[in-house]
Parts: structure tokens; C-alpha cells; sequence
């Protein structure tokens, strides 16, 4: 089975509340922790022992399908959302990652 292809998606919801840094600050927050989302979705499949992608790894078992060398990467953003009610007001959006990893048993 060795030279397969597979592509995963991840996706994680993000909020900023008043007083807060700037959308364009939580979009890049939500960056660096979609990627590491992705590597939790992998690992968790049944049978993985390694993921990598791009520097975020994660060892789970000695033998078994490792991931890496991932093509393709899209990062994509929902439409960000807001919402206000009295004495309550929160804005916030959804972050999308795609990847395709080339997949080899270990």
C-alpha cells in the first residue's frame, strides 16, 4: 500500500470578544491551530503511527500508516459572524484546512 495519497479536512471555530486583539489577529491565531487540529484528526484514525505535517508531528504507534509530505494545503475562513445582545456582543469565524498526505506503512 505504500505510495497512496489521502486528503483530510480539519476545521476549528474561533471567537473574539470585546477588548480584544483584531479578526485579523484571531484568523492568524486560528491558522497555527487548524494545523494542529489536522494532525489530531489523523492521529487519531485507526492505525496511524506518525504525522507530519509541515513540523507539527505526532508519534502514536511503532508500526502502522505514516502521513507526511502533505501537497495541496488549503486554508479557507466561513463568514465571519457576529453577534450582540444587551450587554453581550462576540464576533468570530470558522477556520478550513485541507491537505493531502502521501501515506506509507511503518
Amino acid at each position: 500500500m505504500s505510495g497512496d495519497i489521502e486528503t483530510f479536512t480539519a476545521s476549528l471555530y474561533g471567537e473574539l470578544r470585546r477588548g480584544d486583539a483584531s479578526m485579523r489577529d484571531l484568523k492568524t491565531r486560528l491558522v497555527a491551530d487548524v494545523k494542529k487540529a489536522l494532525v489530531e484528526v489523523i492521529a487519531e484514525r485507526p492505525g496511524t503511527a506518525w504525522v507530519d505535517y509541515h513540523g507539527h508531528t505526532k508519534k502514536v504507534a511503532e508500526h502502522g500508516k505514516l502521513y507526511d509530505d502533505a501537497t495541496n494545503d488549503e486554508i479557507w475562513f466561513d463568514h465571519d459572524g457576529s453577534e450582540t445582545k444587551p450587554g453581550y456582543w462576540k464576533r468570530g469565524t470558522i477556520a478550513y484546512l485541507t491537505a493531502t498526505f502521501h501515506v506509507e506503512d511503518v
